[in-house]
């Protein structure tokens, strides 16, 4: 079974509303080429899928694999009249403890181990002084074949 683990994670954080309270716009990846255009609504946050691998079965003849699935969540901070980075950094810092603690050690449905961060690191800092960050969350599920 395929998980749409980033649309899993998009409707989670849009229904916390300690995320809520902080971020103004929650998007996947067609959302996210616009905004780089164009962003109306900071703070922001954009699901990806990132990445599925398998990790090889233990016994040869075995129809059971373990599938580690990641999504990447990234987030536009800042305000053009931000001159220090202070904005863009307070509220960086703000969005990313809000995503955290709705997602890790969450399990998603279909999934056999709770969400775990995996790493993050800084995109760009636009002209405009929008700061782009992007974290990697990561869980496992099983796939057994009849």
């Amino acid at each position: 079974m395929i998980i749409d683990l980033a649309g899993l994670i998009e409707d989670r954080l849009a229904a916390d509303q300690a995320v809520a309270a902080v971020v103004r716009q929650i998007g996947g990846a067609a959302d996210l080429e616009a905004a780089e255009l164009a962003l109306k609504n900071k703070p922001a946050t954009f699901l990806l899928p990132l990445a599925e691998e398998p990790v090889m079965p233990p016994l040869a003849g075995e129809f059971s694999q373990r599938i580690v699935i990641a999504a990447r969540i990234v987030y536009a901070v800042g305000s053009a009249r931000d001159l220090r980075g202070d904005i863009a950094r307070g509220d960086l810092v703000g969005v990313r403890q809000a995503v955290w603690t709705s997602l890790i050690g969450w399990k998603p449905a279909g999934c056999d181990d709770g969400m775990a961060y995996a790493g993050g690191q800084l995109l760009k800092l636009a002209p405009n002084k929008v700061l782009w960050w992007a974290d990697d969350f990561v869980t496992t599920r099983m796939e057994i074949l009849p």
